[in-house]
């Protein structure tokens, strides 16, 4: 019974390891679908405010 119980809890494990998509394209979609560009910023917080600033 406990062998049985291992197995399937591996055999979940591994599949839903394997089931998790790797990507490193570029390519974004905003909410509607629609392909959009991006600009990747420097983000911290000061004094709980979200401050954005570019790289330029």
């Amino acid at each position: 019974m406990k062998k049985n119980l291992l197995i399937i809890a591996v055999l979940l494990a591994f599949t839903g390891i394997s089931a998790q998509k790797i990507s490193n394209d570029d390519v974004r979609y905003d909410q509607y679908g629609k392909k959009v560009d991006r600009t990747l910023l420097s983000a911290e917080n000061r004094n709980g405010v979200l401050v954005f600033e570019s790289a330029d």
